[in-house]
């Protein structure tokens, strides 16, 4: 089946999809007896927030926050950081200092059965290396929710406008230090959750380089009985890297990363096993383009076998992998008609034309996830992930592996202790390399950090935090000259900060 008709047929099975469970909210029935209990629309919203499906992209929420209260809640913060390294230059020691003022507008509106949430963060961000320079950072996640008796729609959009990648990024000092350590992580593990190939994720960056990236996904979770329901997921998603320089293909150019395209479509069926055991059968199918890199594209089937086991309030558990059988598309050049040597197809001769080289190979996924909250006062969460990744505007596509540790700790009333690390490892898939990547073949990133958190009123908190980062390209299977293989940097960075956080206004 060709590409256009494989996204054909997606589209019409949505849509006919769509149309059947709004046809279903529209009846009424007095005999169901496969379905859950007779519910309003926020009588389902409770019940997905305490126990959704394990193959869903929600979490169970371990505190209820506002409740069912509409509100808008309004943030302002500032910052200055010290940084060892700012420009990621190897070898590098030079101090610099970024300042940095963000506010945030989080809404929940709780209509009776299409529920709103919506979390805003934006800002600008001073870096004084180089000669100073002025970057945005922009962040919008939000879910519109269209609830019936016996499930749910949502309508979701991800979308961030930030100057580094986003895995580390809102960790203390790691170039956000977002109000106290949260807030603009937007892809790999945030927050500890393994949203995989929903998750855009961005790990690691050489200095600064801006880019746009954007997830937006329809999902559909339809209860078939008190215990099972099935979810069917949709979306498209895109990076951008809008400073690249100008030129024939990003593959030759130093500060040049690949631009990427994600098409994914996912059907899972869900089975609670008891009222804490969850199972999950997934299939997905993905498909990653990257437009005038010159680097292929990739077309990925994935099966999972999931298991979660939850206690309300206080554990979620998450373990789960399966096989990812992957397709490779490349052109690449031929030399005197013998066989092809490997080198991207950039400029085609009758000495060198171009080839289409297809292959196929079987890889592993994995996911593995803990959130705990051992006492009132400390949460711990801890994620593992293993899957084929756009690949940073590094590579043309990655085998991705990403650990994240994370801890919570209230000491006093007005105290926090926080520590987060992660380490990311990216193996490159297509041939060609972004000319950020300089041939490398691999490469490694990994942050840890800690940071305090004091309440200093009602309104007013103040935090401080550390964190070092540390960036290395793999010394092995590396192509082309002017290599970066072995080359690397670390980085220190020191964060202070206010924040003021006025009284939520509530719109009911």
């Amino acid at each position: 089946m060709s590409r256009v008709s494989r996204q054909s047929f997606l589209a019409a099975f949505l849509l006919l999809t769509v149309g059947c469970l709004f046809a279903q909210t529209q009846q009424t029935s007095t005999n169901d007896t496969g379905a859950p209990p007779a519910a309003t629309g926020l009588d389902v919203q409770t019940q997905m927030s305490e126990n959704p499906p394990v193959s869903g992209l929600d979490e169970p929420k371990f505190e209820p926050g506002f409740g069912t209260r509409s509100y808008l809640a309004p943030k302002i913060e500032a910052s200055e950081n010290l940084d060892t390294n700012a420009t990621s230059i190897p070898g590098r020691n030079n101090v610099t200092d970024t300042t940095r003022l963000l506010g945030s507008l989080d809404l929940q509106k709780l209509w009776k059965q299409h529920p709103l949430d919506l979390d805003y963060i934006g800002g600008v961000d001073w870096y004084s290396a180089g000669g100073g320079h002025v970057y945005q950072l922009q962040s919008l996640e939000a879910t519109q929710r269209f609830l019936w008796r016996t499930g749910q729609l949502a309508v979701r959009d991800s979308l961030s406008y930030l100057p580094e990648g986003t895995f580390g990024f809102a960790s203390f000092g790691g170039a956000g230090g977002a109000f106290g350590g949260g807030g603009l992580e937007a892809g790999g593990i945030p927050g500890g959750s393994e949203v995989g190939i929903f998750g855009n994720g961005q790990y690691g960056s050489l200095s600064t380089q801006p880019r746009l990236t954007n997830m937006g996904i329809v999902d559909i979770t339809q209860y078939v009985s008190p215990r099972s329901e099935v979810v069917l997921t949709g979306a498209f998603g895109l990076t951008d890297f809008t400073n690249n320089p100008s030129g024939p293909t990003c593959s030759t150019v130093a500060n040049c990363y690949f631009n990427s395209q994600q098409a994914i479509g996912e059907l899972a069926y869900n089975y609670q096993i008891s009222r804490r055991n969850q199972l999950a059968l997934v299939y997905a199918y993905e498909e990653l383009h990257f437009p005038t890199a010159f680097a292929g594209s990739l077309n990925v089937n994935l099966v999972q076998l999931l298991f979660a086991h939850r206690i309300t309030g206080k554990l979620d558990f998450i373990l789960g992998g399966g096989p990812e059988l992957v397709r490779r598309t490349q052109s690449e050049e031929e030399l005197l008609g013998q066989v092809p040597v490997g080198l991207p197809c950039i400029n085609p001769t009758q000495l060198t034309p171009c080839v289409i080289i297809r292959s196929r190979f079987i890889t592993g996924s994995a996911r593995m996830s803990l959130r705990y909250r051992m006492t009132p006062r400390t949460a711990l969460q801890l994620g593992y992930l293993r899957y084929i990744s756009p690949g940073s505007g590094f590579f043309g596509g990655a085998n991705t592996d990403v650990v994240r540790f994370s801890v919570n700790h209230s000491l006093e009333r007005h105290w926090t202790l926080m520590m987060d690390s992660g380490y990311a490892r990216n193996s490159r898939l297509l041939a060609v390399t972004a000319g950020a990547a300089g041939g490398a073949a691999v490469y490694h990133y990994w942050y840890v950090g800690g940071g305090v958190h004091r309440q200093l009123g009602r309104h007013w908190g103040a935090f401080g935090s550390y964190q070092y980062d540390q960036f290395k390209f793999g010394d092995t299977g590396c192509t082309g000259t002017g290599s970066n293989c072995g080359l690397g940097y670390g980085r220190n960075i020191l964060l202070v900060g206010v924040h003021w956080t006025p009284q939520p206004i509530r719109l009911d």
